[in-house]
C-alpha cells in the first residue's frame, strides 16, 4: 500500500534525524520512541489513537530489514533493546538518500560577475514576454450562426 510506504520512508528519515540529533550509534527503543513522540507534525505521538509502541515501531521497520537488537553496555548495566545506526544504513541509502545542500553556485555564463558573488537577475521584456489575452466565457457570449443571433 502506498500509504504504508510513505509512512515507512518518513519514519526512516525521522529516525535518521534522531541518530543525528543524539550523535550516537545506538538508541534504545525507549529513547527513540520518546524522540519520535515529541515531533509535532509527525503521526508518531498519536498513532491510531495512542503513541507509537515498541511493537508497532518494529512492525513498521520490518519491511526495511531493520530489527531491534539487544545491546549489552557493560558491567553494572543490564542489556537494552534498541536500534543501531548501522542497521539503517542500507534502508537509508535506498529510501532516504542524503541531499547535500547547495553551498555555492558557479557559472560560465556572463550573468555572473567574477568580482560579485551575487547572481544577476534579468527581467524579461519585449518579445520575450507574451501578453495575457482576455478569455471570455463562451456561455456569456450570444451564439451566432453566419452572423445572425440564434
Amino acid at each position: 500500500d502506498e500509504h504504508d510506504v510513505s509512512v515507512g520512508i518518513r519514519l526512516l528519515a525521522e529516525i535518521r534525524d534522531a541518530f543525528d540529533d543524539k550523535a550516537t550509534d545506538h538508541l534504545s527503543t525507549h529513547d527513540l520512541l520518546a524522540f519520535l513522540h515529541e515531533l509535532e507534525e509527525a503521526p508518531w505521538g498519536d498513532w491510531y489513537g495512542k503513541p507509537l509502541t515498541p511493537r508497532a515501531l518494529a512492525r513498521l521497520l520490518d519491511p526495511y530489514g531493520v530489527r531491534p537488537l539487544l545491546r549489552r553496555p557493560g558491567i553494572g548495566a543490564g542489556p537494552t533493546r534498541g536500534y543501531f545506526r548501522t542497521e539503517f544504513t542500507d534502508a537509508w541509502s535506498r529510501y532516504v538518500p542524503v541531499v547535500e545542500p547547495v553551498t555555492s553556485v558557479t557559472s560560465d555564463t556572463p550573468s555572473m560577475d567574477e568580482h560579485d558573488p551575487e547572481p544577476t537577475l534579468f527581467r524579461l521584456s519585449g518579445d520575450a514576454v507574451t501578453d495575457v489575452t482576455d478569455v471570455t466565457d463562451p456561455q456569456t457570449q450570444p451564439r451566432t450562426v453566419e452572423g445572425r443571433p440564434t
